[in-house]
Formats: structure tokens, C-alpha cells, sequence
């Protein structure tokens, strides 16, 4: 994913990541650098806080939180917790005796 060039691109980042703050915790936090640049509208930089809080956003994305390390060949369940409105899993990996 390219560094945003246009003031319309980085409009389109903060909607995208707008969109995701529902179902990613902490994924607004480091894009306080990004609603700088939009606020100084005209003539804005791209600054090099933007390219870091760019490339923290990248690597917190595309890299999955993993609690525990699964056990190669033992049983996962996966637990679904289903509403209304809702839709949330789990995943277990059952140890005996913890």
C-alpha cells in the first residue's frame, strides 16, 4: 500500500480506518498526524510523522494479535456468539489441566 499523494487520498485513508475503528481496537490512535495534514488543507505537508504513523498503520494492520501460540496438531474449538445484530468467534485451544 502506497504513501497517500493527494489531500483526497488521505481523506480516503482516514474514512477507511473510520470504518474499521468498529471492529479493530486502537486503530485510530496513531492518526492524529493524518488529521493534521487534512486540517492545514491547502498546502499541507506530508510530514515524516505521517510517514511513520503511515507505516505503523501498515505493519498493526497487516499483522494478526496472537494471544497464545497454538500447539501444532491439537484440537481448536471455535465458538460463535450470534444476535441479532452480532456476529463473534473465538478460538480455544484446549489444554488439559490449565
Amino acid at each position: 500500500m502506497p504513501f497517500p499523494k493527494t489531500t483526497k487520498e488521505v481523506q480516503k485513508l482516514t474514512e477507511l480506518i473510520n470504518s474499521l475503528g468498529r471492529f479493530i481496537s486502537k486503530a485510530r490512535d496513531g492518526c492524529l498526524p493524518f488529521f493534521r495534514y487534512l486540517r492545514s488543507n491547502k498546502g499541507g505537508q506530508w510530514t515524516s510523522d505521517c510517514e511513520t504513523a503511515f507505516s505503523e498503520l501498515k505493519k498493526y494492520l497487516t499483522s494478526a494479535p496472537i494471544l497464545v501460540a497454538p500447539i501444532i496438531g491439537a484440537v481448536l474449538s471455535l465458538y460463535l456468539g450470534v444476535s441479532n445484530t452480532t456476529v463473534s468467534a473465538v478460538l480455544v485451544n484446549d489444554v488439559k489441566g490449565i
